[in-house]
């Protein structure tokens, strides 16, 4: 099939589930609730401790740390956000032993409520809450559920928890501009307005009906092409910023276009992340020599910021890499 007429088929497709009302990230209502709940729950959280605990795996953590990687902008007051993503009991004991949970609050983020991870680690959490402050470990912990069923929901209802709602028509993957992302952004003091304001311009970017002005299909399009031919994504980026962004990007593939089937036949992409210049030492003969397999999409990021200008030096040790002098390390 054309690629042209390829693209254009998929965004019927997507159209029509988000005229179904089945896919709600498409239109989020953060000026009427969610911006300003998650502003004010920030607000009390962050009155509590300086430290957010979040617990969570999958979407509901990756989107949270990938905010935070790409928008290392002012942290209002010291805080701070540690994401549990595991249940590695060394790196669980580690996360625990090196905060005070006297500053700290914790937020559970599971759209069921009935995760079995997220679950074991609110368990231990509230334990290790109410050893160091007794009954008010409930003013510590908030969660972020479904609206209005779940062990998490009723959780918070007992004990009169802080919480937030996940709607029910986003799924957990795309949920990050919810308040499974935008409360530990709040939290953090990230400007959320323009986040959202951002995320609004994007979108009308990816609606534009046209190959030629439209990224989205662009990148589809060139996957399209190669379906026949390669297996891997890889998503390589030379910007550390955007490393956790790509976790995130792993997530969404493989769950969404990694197990796209055809004619009997299980055919999909399989994502994989690398960094540059660390995977290029380690990967680049593999990729190079190895099996045609990779699609590559490199990434990069127009920061604005000063960088590193490479010296000019003097004496012997101006010999060593003499050529690289005077440029910068972007």
């Amino acid at each position: 099939m054309d690629c042209g007429v390829a693209v254009r088929d998929a965004a019927d497709s997507l159209a029509a589930l988000q005229d179904s009302g089945r896919v709600g990230f498409m239109e989020l209502d953060w000026s009427g609730w969610q911006i300003p709940e998650c502003k004010t729950v920030a607000a009390e959280l962050s009155s509590r401790g300086h430290t957010m605990l979040l617990l969570g795996v999958g979407g509901s953590a990756l989107g949270a740390q990938a905010i935070r990687a790409a928008l290392p902008g002012p942290v209002h007051g010291g805080q701070k956000l540690e994401i549990l993503d595991t249940i590695d009991p060394v790196r669980v004991q580690r996360c625990l032993a090196g905060l005070d949970p006297t500053e700290t609050v914790v937020v559970a983020v599971s759209k069921s409520g009935s995760t079995l991870e997220t679950l074991a680690l609110l368990r231990l959490c509230i334990q290790w809450l109410s050893d160091a402050t007794g009954d008010s470990w409930t003013q510590r912990v908030a969660v972020v559920t479904d609206p209005d069923s779940g062990p998490l929901r009723t959780l918070a209802q007992e004990r009169g928890l802080l919480s937030l709602p996940v709607p029910g028509n986003v799924g957990g993957r795309f949920s990050v501009l919810t308040a499974v992302g935008m409360l530990p952004a709040a939290f953090l003091g990230l400007d959320v307005d323009a986040l959202c304001a951002g995320a609004l311009a994007q979108r009308a970017r990816v609606e534009e009906p046209s190959l030629e002005r439209n990224p989205a299909w662009q990148i589809a399009a060139v996957h399209h092409c190669w379906r026949e031919h390669l297996s891997n994504s890889v998503w390589l980026t030379y910007s550390d910023q955007l490393l956790d962004l790509g976790l995130w990007f792993r997530q969404l593939l493989a769950e969404s276009l990694g197990k796209v089937g055809g004619q009997g036949r299980r055919r999909g992409w399989t994502p994989i992340v690398a960094r540059g210049p660390a995977d290029q030492h380690s990967q680049l003969q593999l990729w190079r020599d190895g099996p045609r397999s990779e699609l590559f999409t490199i990434v990069h990021v127009d920061s604005g910021q000063e960088t590193p200008v490479i010296p000019d030096l003097s004496g012997p040790e101006a010999s060593p890499g003499h050529w690289l002098q005077g440029h910068t390390f972007a």
